[in-house]
Order: C-alpha cells, then structure tokens, then sequence
C-alpha cells in the first residue's frame, strides 16, 4: 500500500477481504437504499406529510416486534439474507403493481409507509451484523473504510435514479434496486466466511446460533440502561433537526417542480451532492478522527455543524443555502457521525446490540419523525416560517453537542472498565 495512503488506513494482515466484501455489501445496500429514498420523497405531495409519518409510525409499532421476535430466535446468518430477499419480493411487487396502473395517491402512501417502516431496519441491520464481527478495536480503525463503500453506494444510487428515472420509470427503478438487495446476500455470505475465525465479542458467542432472548429484552435494556437512553436521545435529537431540514428541503424542491418524476431527479440531485461531499470527508477525516481523535470528536460533528447551520438557515433562508446546509449535513453525518455512533454499541452484548439498536433505531427514530414533522406543521401555520423552523433546531443541536460527550466518556469506561470495581460506575451527569 502507498505510503501516504497507508497513514489514512490501518488495515492489517487477513482483514482486507473482510473489509473489502463489508464496503461491497454497504456499497450495494446504499445504492439500493439511494434509489428507494429518492422514489419516496418524490411521490407523495407535500401536504400528506405529517399524516405519512404518523402512519408510519404506527406500522412501526406493528412490525418491529415482529422483527425483534425473528432476531431473537434465529440465526443472525440466516436473517440478513432473508430479510433481503424479502425486501426484493416485496419491491417485485410494487413493480408490477405500478406497471398495472396502481400509480397515484394511494401507490405514493403505500411506498412510503413501507420504505420507511423498512429502510431504517435494513441499515440496522448492516450496522449490527458489522459491529458483532468487528468488534470495538477493528471498528475503530475500519469502520470508516466500510462506511466509504456505503457512500459510494449512495452517490451512485442517487446518480442512477437522476439519469434513469425518465427512461425508466417507477417500476424499473424498482426493479434495479431488487437486483442490488439480491447482490447483498452473496455478500453477506462470504463476509461471515471470510470472519469466521475472528474473535466474538461476547464469551461463548457463536454467530450461528440464535441470540435468544424475550420478545420486548431490547426495549428494556434501553428502559434500564443510562448508556442505552443516552443513544436513544442522541437519536431523538438527530430525527428532530433532520426532520426539519427535510420538510424545508421537500417544500423547496415541490415548489420547483411540476410532477412527481421531476421530484424524484430533484431529490436524487440533492443525495448526489451531499454524497459526493461525504465521500471526500470520510476519504480525509473520518479514519484519522476516530482512530487519533478519539469518539468524542465524531459523535459531536454533527451537532457542531447543525447549530451553525441552524443559525445561517435563519439568517439567509434561500435555496442555496438550503442545499449548501443538506449537504453538508448529510455528508458529516453518514462520513464521520454514523461510524462513530455506531462504535457505541460494539461494547454491548450481542442480545442488547441486535435488540436495543433495533428499538432504538425504529421506534425512536420513527417517534422523532413524527413530534418533527408534527412541530413543524405548527411552527408553519403559526407563521413562523422559514426562520423559525431553523431556529426551532437550535436548542436541539445544544443538548445533543453535550449529551455526545458523556457517551463517549461512558463507551471509554465501558471499553476499559476499572480491574477492581466488579460493575463500572455510572457516569456522572447520566440521563434520566
């Protein structure tokens, strides 16, 4: 490896394939994911918004336990895979209904509820399959290089849909991302072949049985556990400040457009952008941060870029500036801030990973959309604008800047828990 090159990566004998078939199947996932996001932001019309997320909050709270019950009780090399294989059938589905004339108003909700029921569940569980085989060391040193794929996936992703959606259609996109979901499971079956003898993170873990547990352990390990809450709240703060910026950026973008196909290419053009500026900070800063400048210093960019991006959203409301902010959020987000929050849970048991990040990452994140989409519908009628809805973000960007500093103190105190203590402290100042 060049030498400039191997400074940015610390990649070491036997985790190159690993790694290599880890960035594959991001890459491959995000670019499915890419297609799928940009299908339903485009459809619907803006002003079903808040009773679409409402909706599918309300499917959440009806197939995630469900899904816990699966992860539970089946072998995690077994539910990856089918759960992809699934999405792809189900994306067959709403194909050929759309090619039968199911388009329109109804089509557009029922996209929506079951994308956004489901796209937060297949990130996941990426997120928790890597953590599990990674663990919190090789996290640190290769997540950024694994997140790198995902990036790619998203840029391209969002570059198809822009320059195939008109020759295409709904139902060929569609189609393009099930073939992608379908490259997945090849993906994953050669990762957990080529990891197999790693080292588990839990004594006694055998990735090929089920993990066990009840049907609700994760909901309440995050009910008991500070470590867990504090997740949870650094979620809820990031679902309301992204939920803002996409009501301003969707009421931009349908202003601007005359159909639901020009919405898709302007929802792709603004993933496009912000997945090219991402791919550039994950390739210059993501690595070098979390493997010299510690959790602290990933966990707090994003809340360190959305209070400014607050403050100039208010200040200079255009749609330059919109589309100046969306990037640059999006990008530290899934560059820097996402591997690192995902270094929060590779010192979790396996049952508490697959159960709680589950809770965490469904219905707490889908709650946010709702109190988000919700707040902002009244700050609008209450004719706040534009202003107030950016400002509205900027308390929440606070709390959430200091609630990422005592998570990386408690990741740290859990990584390296004190030899005479028999149960690490609580941290100070932990959440209620």
């Amino acid at each position: 490896m060049p030498r400039p090159l191997a400074r940015l990566i610390d990649l070491r004998p036997g985790e190159g394939r690993a790694v290599a078939l880890a960035a594959g199947y991001f890459l491959l996932l995000l670019c499915a994911n890419g297609v799928l996001r940009s299908l339903r932001d485009g459809l619907p019309d803006v002003g079903d918004m808040a009773w679409l997320f409402t909706g599918t909050f309300a499917i959440t709270l009806v197939a995630v336990p469900p899904y816990l019950w699966v992860v539970a009780r089946f072998p995690r090399r077994r539910i990856v895979p089918v759960a992809y294989l699934a999405i792809a059938a189900s994306l067959l589905a709403f194909a050929a209904a759309h090619r039968a004339g199911a388009g329109g108003r109804a089509f557009a909700a029922a996209f929506w509820a079951w994308f956004s029921t489901i796209n937060l569940a297949l990130v996941a569980l990426f997120w928790s399959l890597m953590a599990d085989l990674f663990g919190p060391e090789r996290g640190r040193r290769l997540f950024a290089l694994v997140a790198m794929g995902g990036t790619l996936g998203a840029f391209l992703g969002a570059t198809l849909t822009q320059g195939l959606v008109v020759r295409l259609g709904v139902e060929g996109m569609l189609v393009a991302a099930a073939a992608l979901l379908l490259g997945c499971c090849g993906c994953v079956a050669a990762l957990l072949a080529a990891t197999r003898g790693w080292p588990s993170r839990a004594p006694g873990d055998d990735r090929a049985r089920p993990i066990g547990g009840a049907l609700l352990d994760g909901a309440r390990q995050v009910a008991r556990q500070p470590y867990l809450r504090g997740v949870a709240g650094q979620v809820l703060c990031l679902t309301l400040v992204a939920t803002f910026a996409w009501m301003l950026k969707a009421h931009v973008i349908r202003a601007a457009s005359e159909g639901p196909i020009e919405r898709i290419a302007g929802f792709a053009r603004v993933d496009q952008y912000a997945s090219g500026i991402e791919l550039l900070l994950q390739l210059l800063l993501t690595g070098p941060l979390l493997a010299r400048g510690g959790l602290v210093w990933g966990l707090r960019s994003l809340p360190a870029v959305a209070l400014p991006a607050c403050l100039a959203l208010a200040a200079v409301p255009t749609l330059g500036m919109l589309g100046l902010v969306e990037g640059l959020r999006r990008a530290v987000q899934y560059a820097i801030y996402r591997p690192s929050r995902e270094l929060l849970f590779t010192v979790v048991p396996p049952l508490e990973t697959w159960g709680a990040k589950g809770c965490i990452d469904t219905f707490v994140y889908r709650g946010g959309d709702v109190l988000g989409v919700w707040a902002s519908d009244g700050l609008l009628a209450a004719g706040a604008g534009v202003t107030g809805l950016a400002l509205a973000g900027v308390p929440l960007a606070v709390a959430w800047y200091r609630l990422a500093g005592w998570l990386a103190r408690a990741h740290a105190e859990r990584s390296h828990p004190l030899p005479s203590a028999p149960e690490a402290p609580v941290p100070r100042g932990a959440p209620a």
